[in-house]
Order: C-alpha cells, then structure tokens, then sequence
C-alpha cells in the first residue's frame, strides 16, 4: 500500500500519519506512506520522487512493478507560468496490467494531488469522502463502478495498464497525457487451415494452443525468485487446474487451497465446489488444506470484506476470499496464485453467442439491402429473429455490432455483458435510464471503436469486473499480509489471448485452454468434465430467514424495512437488489457516515444471537 502527496511547501499542509516521510522538491513537499514490503520511495532535491509499488520477489522485481509514482519539479523552483511548455512541475501515475490494485488520485482545489491505493490514506491526506449519487445506477445495474470511476465524488482511479500524467499551471493540475493498453488483434486465419479440435485435428491447437502455454509459462516462471513458494488456490477448474500443474512443475509448489460457501447443508445440495478441487488435487498428487468457514463468519465477513475492500465487494464469493486469506492460509507474507480472469479472454458464454450470431447475419447479408431495415440493423434483425427464443440476451442481441456502428447505442450486446440488476427498479427508483448507467462503460470503450464485437466484450469484462474484483481481492489479500497474483492478467497472456482468433478459441468453450491444460498434463478428466462455479443461488441468501438475513437491519437504516423486504428475492435480477442495497447500505454507513465495522457487527449480532457463539 503507499501513499504518494503532493503540494506546495508554503501551503501549510501536513499529514497525521506516524510513519509519513517528506520529500523536499524545489517549491514543492512529496508526502509518502509506504509499507516497506511491497512499496518504497526515494528522491528528492534535484532529483525527481519515485514511489514505487513491486511484487514482494528476492531479486528483479522490475519484472512485477504493480504500481508507480513520479514527481519532478520545474527547474530553478518557483510556481510555472500558464503556457511555459516543459517548465511545469509534472507528476506521472502508472498502474501494471498484473498489478491487482487500485490507484486512486484526487487533484484538490488548492493545488495539490495525492494519489493512494486507499481511500483511508486520501482522507488522512485531507480529502473528503463523498459520496458520488451519480454513480448510483450502474451500481445496481453491475454491482460496482467501473474505473475510472468510483463511488466517492472527485476521487478517481486508474485503469489496468494506464499510464497518466499530469501538469501544473501555476493553479492547479491538468491532465496532459494518457497512455492506455490496447491489446493486438487476432492473427488471420489457423494454422496449416486447422482450428485444431474443431477441425478434427490437434487437441493441443497447434502453434496456438503453444503461444498460449508459453506465455502462461512465463507469467508464473517470474515468481521463482520469490523466497518462498506461493500459495495456489486450485478450485478443481480448468483455469486453477493449468496454474498448479504449472506451478508444480516449475516452482515445486506441494500444496493447494480452496474454499467454498457455508450454504450447501442448508439447501440440502451437493457441495460441487469441494468435490471439483478434491479430485483434482488427489489427481494432481498436491496436499490440499480445504477451508470450511461457518455461516456465523459468513455473515460478519460481508460487513468486514466491504470494511477492507472500501467499496461494494461485487460478488458472493469475495467473503470466502477475505475468510481464506485471513483464517485458511498459514499466517506470515505470501504470495497467493489466484486463476481469476481466464473466463473474458478466452471466452465466455456470451462470446459463443455473437460469435454464432455473427455467422448467420452473414448468411443473411444479401436480405439486408434487399429488405430494407435500414442500414443500422440489417442482417443481425434477420438472423435474431431466427434464433429468438425469448429472454434479454437474445433481444439485446437484436442490433448492430458493425466495426462502424457507435459502441454507445443502448441495444448493443456489450451492455448485457454483467448486467444482473433490475432495469425497471432503477428506473424507478433512481429516474435513471439504461444508457446513463452505462456512461462510464460507454467513455470507456470509445478508444477501441472499431474492434470485434468479442473483443469488446473481452477489453470492457478485463477494464471492469475482473479489474475491480482482482483489486478488491488483492486489498483482502494484503490485509492479511498476503500478495495475491494473477497470472492471467501477466501482459504475455492477454497478448497471447487476443492474438489468438476467434474462431479458435470457441471451437469448444474455452478450447485454447483446454488445448494448455492437455499441454501441461492435466488430468483428462479435469478438462472435461462440466463447469461449476462459485454462484451460490439466492435461495440460500436473498430470501426473507436466508443467510443474510441478519444483515437487514443495516440495510434498513438507509432504506427502510419495506424497501429491503421487497427486494429479498429466491431469483435475480429482485435478489440482485437486496445485494447491492446491503453492500451499499454497509459502505455508506463505515465510509461516509463514519461507523466502525465493531458497531455494525453488534447490530448484526443483536439481530441474530446466534452469531455472537462463534
């Protein structure tokens, strides 16, 4: 974690922090809070401030930079003059693909800038948290705020793989240039005409499935300086199943983990997710430490996760994660191998239908013209109506996903990517409409105009819900005092996925990766078998008497008891709501109404006595 301030000397400005360091830079003070492990700074002077945030490896750790801050002041002090080209102090933010965290920045009106990976170190650097209503409707449309947004007003955070830099002018700072990753396009064609298994041909796919397993290869091969081996959480799925086999076998990792909800014996169901990881792990000959957290901790974990994460956690699973950092991992710094973001480049459900959709609108082509719909739709109308069975996801894909066609249009199939709120409850409730909900997402997207439509449901699930997810994580990871990384996030990865077409990688759902798995040894059955996921149905915790039930209270503070009640559902997207009101109602109430996560957990204990046995 670090913090990184600037301003300017004569401005009076100081931070109540014990462990803050200053930096004098010619007219100007850099105030910076590191942790020592994984961020330093140094400088100062003449010299330009560099705060730097490194994953925690014995040696080159330029390899994992997660983070970096930069101030160099206007030679020969004193304030720059408006258009003194190159004079004016600069200061540059950068955050890594891989870096699993958030950089936060806020450009303050008296002429300073702090940037932070916590919003408790901006506060504590004089800024104010506010919250941002405006943010509100893609909240509960998504669950959370897409960066570069957040739910505090005037508080910002970078992008993966953004790059800013700022200048000032003599009153405050500007935005002068942006660096933004933008991922290769796929290659055209197969190689040797094969798609690999579609084709009949290799089950590996070929140079394909090569490039792949190389790049995956490297992104954990950069952790052999660690000093000692990383944690691997192996879930019994492809993804976890490709890192510890990799692991295994190039860094002498011995033991996994996992975790699943405290849900099942209640619904009487089978628990998919312990069986999935045992088996692969007895296959994988790893000595596996299964963590079984109670429905008690369940329950106070929801309002400890959002007390670490500072923002709502998005999904269900983000509490085990927080409850197997801090309670199921041996205690002490490590790293933590986390198979997270795999789905969105290599493919999601959602990726099969365009891709299938797109092939009849050109099998429709001709009739476009010839039936007149109108340049917008055309052949897409066509082929949906063929395919129509009902639902949103079909309707929303009755539009137009032509290079040239405004990514911006509210029937575009990328704004169902995710979507799990109730649409007609946000327009009542906060008079807010689809396409101002997806204002951020639409800014966001612009830059890659012009992409396939998979790509761009590919670049907005990594810019969005696996950024935020990773970033929460890893806030949870290091306040248990764990890395946590994501191999699928290394840039040779995304690079590899990207360049890797289409076509390829859905001749079976996520078949490049299945090709890996088959590289690297995975067991057959493994590869195979069908997908489980961490979903845990509403039955078990939306519903009135339901697991966060004791939660309701808290809710109803911000909302009322009858608003809360009708939103307890056994089905999204009505169960979706009740999420979103408790994960919000437990932010506002600890980051801008200024309770403690204790007086919180005494009204959930006071609501459910069965909790304080713990």
């Amino acid at each position: 974690m670090f913090l990184f301030s600037i301003s300017r000397r004569d401005s009076g400005r100081r931070i109540n922090l014990p462990d803050v360091r200053e930096f004098a830079a010619g007219d100007w003070v850099v105030s910076v809070v590191t942790d020592g492990w994984l961020s330093s700074a140094g400088g100062g002077g003449s010299e330009p401030v560099v705060l730097r945030e490194c994953a925690p490896l014995e040696q080159g750790c330029e390899k994992l930079l997660l983070a970096e801050a930069r101030f160099e002041p206007r030679r020969g002090g004193g304030p720059a003059r408006a258009g003194s080209a190159g004079a004016a102090p600069v200061v540059e933010l950068r955050k890594t693909l891989v870096s699993g965290r958030q950089v936060y920045y806020h450009l303050g009106a008296d002429g300073s800038l702090a940037c932070a990976t916590h919003v408790r170190l901006l506060q504590a650097a004089g800024v104010r948290l506010e919250e941002d209503a405006e943010r509100l409707p893609e909240l509960y449309l998504y669950r959370y705020v897409t960066p570069p947004r957040t739910l505090f007003k005037n508080i910002d955070q970078l992008l993966a793989g953004e790059a800013l830099r700022f200048e000032f002018d003599g009153q405050r700072w500007r935005q002068t240039g942006r660096d933004l990753y933008t991922p290769p396009l796929a290659s055209h064609g197969s190689p040797n005409g094969s798609n690999g298994f579609a084709a009949g041909g290799d089950r590996t796919y070929g140079t394909f499935g090569e490039r792949n397993a190389a790049a995956l290869r490297d992104s954990l091969d950069v952790l052999a300086p660690l000093a000692q081996r990383p944690h691997v959480l192996l879930s019994g799925g492809l993804d976890s199943s490709i890192l510890f086999k990799m692991a295994h076998d190039r860094l002498g990792v011995e033991e996994s983990h996992s975790t699943s909800y405290p849900f099942h014996s209640q619904l009487e169901q089978e628990d998919i997710e312990r069986e999935y990881a045992l088996s692969a792990a007895e296959a994988m000959g790893a000595r596996h430490e299964f963590f079984a957290p109670s429905l008690p901790d369940y329950v106070r974990g929801v309002v400890e996760s959002i007390a670490v994460a500072e923002e709502p956690i998005v999904h269900l699973q983000s509490v085990l994660m927080m409850l197997l950092f801090r309670d199921g991992l041996p205690p002490g710094r490590g790293a933590v191998v986390v198979g997270q973001g795999a789905d969105g480049a290599y493919g999601l459900r959602l990726h099969g239908k365009v891709l299938k959709l797109e092939a009849k609108a050109r099998q429709y082509e001709p009739w476009r013209r010839a039936l007149t719909f109108g340049p917008a739709l055309g052949a897409l109308r066509i082929a949906s109506m063929t395919v129509r069975r009902g639902g949103g996801l079909v309707q929303a894909m009755d539009t137009l996903w032509r290079p040239e066609d405004p990514i911006d249009d509210p029937r575009h199939a990328l704004w169902w990517l995710g979507s799990v709120g109730d649409r007609k409850w946000i327009r009542r409730h906060l008079n807010a409409t689809v396409p101002q909900a997806n204002a951020t997402r639409a800014a966001l997207m612009r830059p890659f105009q012009g992409r396939p439509a998979n790509d761009l449901i590919s670049i907005l699930d990594f810019l969005g819900d696996v950024s935020v997810t990773q970033s929460i994580w890893s806030k949870m990871g290091e306040a248990a005092g764990k890395w946590v990384y994501y191999p699928f996030n290394w840039q040779g990865v995304l690079d590899a996925a990207f360049e890797t077409p289409w076509d390829v990688k859905l001749a079976e759902p996520k078949g490049v990766l299945r090709g890996v798995a088959r590289r690297v040894g995975v067991p057959e059955f493994i590869i195979t078998r069908p997908k489980a996921n961490f979903d845990a149905t509403p039955k078990a915790w939306a519903s009135r008497g339901g697991v966060l039930e004791p939660l309701v209270p808290i809710a109803a503070k911000i909302f009322g008891i009858k608003q809360v009640r009708r939103g307890q559902a056994e089905k999204w997207p009505r169960a979706g709501v009740f999420w979103t009101m408790v994960n919000y109602a437990i932010w506002r109430r600890l980051f801008i109404e200024g309770d403690t996560v204790a007086g919180l957990l005494e009204e959930v204990e006071r609501a459910a006595p069965v909790l304080q046995a713990k």
